[in-house]
């Protein structure tokens, strides 16, 4: 009778063994991959429902600016500077570069939407009023015409420059076309700033209409 010989196994190699790990590995990368597809298209679904939409708190982000200067008007004038006992005589004559900024606080825009009966939305938004900046002079640019001896003395630049950016105070606030200016600018800016945006989550189905309104009205 024929003994059974068993045949003994052989040890499985570092190969076979490292193959099946590696065959482990890959069926889990297939199955995640499988489940987190429609995970990230759910994913790319929200954020474009998110976007659709449009409230007064991301429009807010969007023009964020604090205080924004819409207008910058230079001068290159004359300042008459009297004499300081007799105010009817001139002591000299200065002649100066500067500059003065006109904007508005962003800060202070009032956003609303509102739904039409047409189901579209109506986005308003109202600026401030224009305010000017403190005047800049360039005191390396004054030049003098003395009319009086004595006022050329070692406070002269000083007192000039006071004068000079006094000068342009006076001058900017009854010019109305750098308000004029500013606040258009203003206008565009914020156009600039909110159309793009509006555009990239407008739908067929859901329509914007933006109305800016200004004040009219300016401050110094």
């Amino acid at each position: 009778m024929k003994e059974k010989v068993k045949k003994e196994k052989k040890p499985k190699t570092q190969i076979q063994l490292n193959l099946k790990v590696n065959i482990g590995i890959i069926v889990v990368i297939v199955v995640a991959i499988f489940i987190t597809i429609p995970l990230l298209k759910g994913k790319g679904v929200s954020k474009r429902e998110a976007l659709q939409i449009i409230t007064e708190s991301n429009l807010h982000k969007i023009i964020e600016v604090s205080q924004l200067s819409t207008y910058e008007c230079v001068y290159n004038d004359v300042c008459t500077v009297m004499d300081k006992e007799d105010s009817s005589k001139i002591a000299y004559y200065c002649k100066y570069e500067g500059r003065v900024k006109a904007g508005i606080d962003f800060s202070k825009v009032n956003i609303a939407v509102d739904e039409q009966k047409d189901g579209s939305s109506l986005i308003t938004i109202t600026l401030p009023q224009v305010t000017l900046g403190e005047p800049e002079v360039d005191i390396a640019s004054l030049k003098y015409m003395f009319m009086e001896d004595s006022a050329d003395n070692n406070t002269v630049s000083g007192e000039a420059y006071n004068a000079c950016i006094q000068d342009i105070k006076e001058k900017s606030q009854s010019e109305e076309l750098i308000y004029e200016t500013a606040q258009e600018n203003a206008v565009n800016i914020v156009k600039g700033l909110v159309d793009p945006f509006i555009k990239s989550v407008e739908t067929s189905e859901k329509q914007y209409e933006v109305k800016i309104v200004t004040t009219g009205e300016y401050t110094e």
